[in-house]
């Protein structure tokens, strides 16, 4: 009964807490610790269609299969005391441990979801950098209205190299992820609509009345209090920044 009451309360507050990474990360269950295979197919399905000629016959798309592989990890810790300690625990001491165990578990997720996006050196090239190019809206460049533009068009397919099957991908920018340090000047960037720059100390007249339209892409703002501590080399904890594009639904 008592282990039962705890696995209660440890559930419950876990499930109180809003995550950081969990916007961007989708949640798959699976049955046990065995490896998992999932399939992901694309290939010439969304190109624009050949025209066919009268008794002509139709041209068959190339499907190309991406094979991904995945297991399960358990991770925890134990927490001894005695049933008599329980029982004479008039200050309340130990009644809190299913909210530090929920919050453990919470800031253990976190960190590894965070670990999939960044190391030591910042942004993975692995999930950023595309054939030499993305890093314009990450590490490479501070966090300005510029930058963010630059990042946005970007993503919405700017350059002709983000195309699949002649097919252009465009990923609708969503979610801004920044550190601490940024989230007051992330704030202002999305919030505000007067922009100004600053050159020498003193607000540029010819930048005084810049107006930004960021404001209408509903970009939300994720503050990750993880980043500086995966992201150790120099500054670069403090100064890194993403986006990232709607996910898909979660499935379980």
């Amino acid at each position: 009964l008592f282990a039962d009451s705890i696995d209660r309360q440890i559930i419950a507050r876990y499930q109180a807490i809003k995550p950081a990474m969990g916007v961007l990360c989708r949640r798959s269950t699976v049955p046990d610790f065995r490896t998992v295979k999932r399939y992901a197919f694309s290939g010439g399905l969304n190109a624009p269609m050949e025209e066919v000629e009268e008794s002509g016959e139709y041209r068959k798309s190339q499907i190309i299969e991406t094979q991904y592989s995945y297991a399960a990890k358990k991770f925890g810790r134990r927490v001894d005391f005695s049933w008599e300690a329980f029982l004479n625990d008039d200050l309340g001491a130990l009644s809190d441990i299913a909210n530090g165990l929920a919050v453990g578990a919470y800031n253990t997720e976190e960190y590894l979801q965070t670990g999939l996006f960044w190391d030591a050196n910042g942004p993975k090239d692995a999930y950023f950098d595309v054939t030499g190019i993305g890093q314009d809206g990450v590490s490479s460049a501070p966090l300005e209205v510029a930058s963010l533009g630059t990042a946005i068009a970007e993503m919405c397919g700017a350059r002709t190299s983000y195309n699949v099957s002649s097919v252009p991908v465009v990923n609708i920018p969503r979610y801004l992820v920044v550190p601490p340090a940024l989230q007051v000047k992330a704030q202002d960037i999305l919030k505000s609509q007067a922009k100004a720059w600053v050159f020498g100390g003193t607000i540029s007249p010819a930048a005084r009345d810049v107006y930004s339209s960021l404001g209408e892409y509903n970009i939300q703002l994720v503050v990750n209090p993880w980043i500086p501590i995966i992201v150790t080399s120099g500054t670069l904890g403090a100064t890194t920044w993403a986006l990232f594009s709607e996910t898909i639904q979660c499935c379980e």
